[in-house]
C-alpha cells in the first residue's frame, strides 16, 4: 500500500508582471512546489509513518518538472519516491489532461490506496484537479480535509464540523490550514538527492485513444478519453466603457442615488 501525493511545480504568480497589452509574463517568475501542496505532503508523511508505507508524490508538466532542482524540492518535503511524467507540450494542457496523466501514474504507482492534493495551485487556483482525478479513478473524492487516518477497510477523513468514513480508495483534497509547514533545512535537500525518480513520456502512457492504466501493468482503470479536448482559444473579457459621471452642487447625493438606481444598484439611497 502507499499514499500518494499529488503535486504542482509550477510559476509563482506573485513574481509575475503585467505588460502594457495586459498579458501576464511570467518569463522571470521563479518555479517552486505549489504553495498548497506540501501541506498535503506533511499529511501524507504523517499517514505514511503511521502506516509504515511509503509516501508517493506524482506531478505531470513540462521536462522542466523533471530537472534536479524540481524534483529536489518535492522530495526534501518527505516524500520517499517521486512518479512524473513530462510533455513538451504539457503548458497547453487544461486541467482535465492534466488530471488524466495524474491519474494514469497513480496507476503506475501500483498499490495507491489515497491520493492527497493540496487545495488548489499556485497559478490557476481552480481547485478541479482532484476531483477530476478521482472521476478517472473512479474513486470518492473529498474536498477541504482537515485530517485522515487509516481504517481497517479505508480511510476516515476529518472536515469541517464532521468526520467521513469512506471504504476503499479515496481521493482527498487537503485544506490549506491543515497543517503547518516548515521550510526543509540543508539536511533534507542532502537527503532528496538521494531518493529515486521515476520519469516517463506522458506519450508512453497509452491515454490517446481507450486509456487505461491497466496497460501499464496496474488494477486502477482510467476510463475517459480526452484527447479531443482542446483549447482552441483565449481571449480578455470586453471592459465595458466607464460612463465618468460627476455629479456636483448641493443635489449631487440625490443625483447619485437616482443614477445608481437606474443602473439597477439594490439598495441604494437606503
Amino acid at each position: 500500500m502507499s499514499v500518494v501525493v499529488a503535486y504542482k511545480w509550477a510559476a509563482n504568480p506573485a513574481e509575475a508582471s503585467a505588460r502594457a497589452d495586459g498579458r501576464v509574463d511570467f518569463s522571470r517568475a521563479r518555479p517552486t512546489v505549489s504553495e498548497d501542496d506540501p501541506v498535503a505532503i506533511e499529511l501524507g508523511r504523517e499517514l505514511g509513518d503511521a502506516g509504515g508505507v511509503p509516501v508517493v508524490g506524482i506531478t505531470a508538466g513540462t521536462p522542466a518538472v523533471a530537472t534536479p532542482m524540481a524534483t529536489k524540492a518535492a522530495l526534501a518535503r518527505g516524500l520517499d519516491r517521486i512518479v512524473l511524467a513530462t510533455d513538451a507540450d504539457a503548458a497547453s494542457w487544461h486541467a482535465t489532461q492534466t488530471a488524466q496523466v495524474l491519474a494514469a501514474l497513480v496507476g503506475r504507482v501500483g498499490d495507491a490506496t489515497l491520493v492527497l492534493t493540496g487545495s488548489a495551485s499556485i497559478d490557476e487556483n481552480a481547485g478541479v484537479v482532484p476531483a477530476l482525478i478521482a472521476g478517472f479513478l473512479g474513486w470518492p473524492c473529498l474536498l477541504g480535509v482537515l485530517d485522515a487516518e487509516a481504517t481497517a477497510s479505508g480511510w476516515a477523513f476529518t472536515l469541517a464540523g464532521r468526520r467521513v468514513e469512506i471504504d476503499g480508495p479515496a481521493v482527498a483534497s487537503v485544506a490549506s490550514s491543515a497543517r503547518a509547514v516548515v521550510a526543509p533545512g540543508m539536511r533534507d535537500v542532502l537527503a532528496a538527492g538521494r531518493r529515486p525518480v521515476e520519469s516517463v513520456d506522458a506519450g508512453a502512457l497509452g491515454l490517446r485513444g481507450a486509456a487505461s492504466a491497466s496497460a501499464e501493468g496496474a488494477d486502477v482503470p482510467v476510463v475517459a478519453d480526452v484527447a479531443d479536448l482542446r483549447v482552441v482559444g483565449r481571449r480578455r473579457p470586453e471592459a465595458r466603457a466607464r460612463k465618468r459621471v460627476v455629479f456636483s452642487g448641493d443635489t449631487a447625493p440625490g443625483e447619485l442615488v437616482d443614477a445608481l438606481r437606474a443602473e439597477g444598484v439594490r439598495g441604494a439611497g437606503r
